[in-house]
């Protein structure tokens, strides 16, 4: 489903997890703990100048607790199909926050709650209003996340149809007339 939700208050990153606008460098974080440890520095080398996202202007927020990046989300400012790939019409006050990642063993300690409180926080400070996600309806902790993030300002903008044959997708958005509230079913 596609969510939306006002940026009006504002709210402290939780848990002990320090998440930073770091767009020069959150991004090799970003690829480090999606590559693993294995691959982690071999693909760091090049995220600098390979990364579509961040050479197209988006950011990365990355979480770290001490010196260990744990976490990681992107913000966009515009919709591009090849980048962002859902059809969502993004309001011009809006941002689409995307891509939230937290390490396993980190997971259910805060820091997707801080990150997402973070990206809520640098979309406000550069003058955005409003914030979309495309979250699944049927997972209990993203729904959470974003019921505490949103303090109860968030709402359903409409829903993502996805079709997925081999390695090709497809995705559609269906805006919802009545807006309806987020809520733990």
């Amino acid at each position: 489903m596609g969510a939306e939700q006002a940026l009006g208050r504002g709210a402290g990153p939780g848990g002990g997890a320090d998440a930073r606008d770091s767009s020069g460098g959150a991004h090799r974080a970003a690829r480090r703990l999606r590559a693993g440890p294995a691959r982690g520095d071999r693909v760091a080398a090049d995220a600098e100048t390979s990364s579509p996202a961040a050479s197209r202007g988006r950011t990365c927020l990355a979480a770290s607790r001490g010196d260990r990046p744990v976490g990681y989300g992107w913000i966009s400012s515009r919709m591009d199909p090849d980048l962002e790939f859902y059809p969502l019409p993004l309001p011009e006050d809006a941002v689409y926050l995307w891509d939230l990642y937290v390490i396993p063993e980190e997971r259910n300690r805060g820091v997707g709650s801080a990150l997402m409180s973070a990206r809520l926080q640098h979309a406000r400070g550069a003058g955005f209003r409003r914030a979309w996600r495309v979250v699944d309806a049927g997972s209990r902790p993203v729904l959470r996340i974003l019921q505490r993030s949103a303090g109860g300002g968030a709402r359903i903008a409409g829903e993502v149809a996805l079709l997925k044959v081999g390695r090709r997708r497809w995705a559609t958005f269906h805006a919802l007339e009545a807006s309806r509230p987020v809520a733990l079913e």
